[in-house]
């Protein structure tokens, strides 16, 4: 048997065991005329149910995989308005605020999350009475965060340093009014 990869290769059942956690949203739309309208939403995440990653390597935990995560729960707050330009034509924007569950000291390459904010515009153009094109764009900062010898497992203590994220998110979207 040959392998392109500089590590040995090996094949064994293997599994792992996650507790499915519970989320909770409340969301308001509010119209203040025929032209504007008002956006809000609240979703709540039982991320503290994530306390560890266990992976079975059969039939035991491998403890060189095991990582314990202590995650807290967490909130996403959004706001946002829409537009309506003329029969046709629609815009919308909104910003959120999304709190990471990992906090500094179980921050891990594994899973290197941080708190998010979210800035989203968009358009809606009726082609026909049938069809409306509608396109968007989402830019998502992520928060500086250090990753230190602080956090245990997940390659943490093998390095020390800051993570940060941009994401840029396109969307294209063609519906059909039946």
């Amino acid at each position: 048997m040959t392998s392109d990869r500089a590590y040995p290769a090996w094949e064994d059942d293997g599994s792992v065991d996650i507790e499915l956690l519970g989320s909770t949203e409340f969301s308001a739309y509010h119209e203040l005329n025929s032209k504007l309208a008002l956006h809000a939403d609240f979703f709540w995440t039982n991320w503290s149910v994530f306390e560890s990653l266990d992976p079975k390597v059969h039939p035991l935990i491998d403890p060189a995989l095991a990582k314990e995560e202590n995650w807290d729960d967490s909130v996403r707050i959004s706001i946002g308005a829409t537009y309506q330009y003329n029969d046709r034509l629609t815009f919308r924007g909104g910003l959120a605020f999304d709190k990471s569950p990992v906090t500094d000291s179980n921050r891990t390459l594994r899973i290197p999350d941080a708190d998010r904010v979210w800035a989203s515009i968009g358009t809606s153009y009726q082609l026909n009475e049938n069809l409306t094109l509608d396109l968007g764009y989402t830019l998502i900062f992520a928060k500086d965060g250090k990753i230190g010898p602080k956090a245990a497992g997940g390659n943490s203590d093998l390095f020390l340093g800051t993570l940060s994220g941009r994401v840029d998110l396109f969307g294209i979207g063609l519906s059909k009014n039946s």
